[in-house]
């Protein structure tokens, strides 16, 4: 059995943050979506990143 693991930081805003970008760009691909996570995530100070 694998045991369950926490999800990493990137991965909860991820999460979070993704269908807000999907709701306001529709057409975007997935590699749009991630990109513009991404571009999110390299934005957030390291005090906002460790909320996650």
């Amino acid at each position: 059995k694998k045991s369950k693991r926490s999800l990493g930081a990137y991965k909860i805003f991820y999460e979070e943050v993704r269908p807000k970008i999907v709701a306001a760009h529709p057409k975007f691909t997935i590699g749009e979506v991630r990109e513009k996570v991404g571009e999110k995530w390299k934005k957030l100070s390291d005090a906002e990143r460790k909320s996650y």
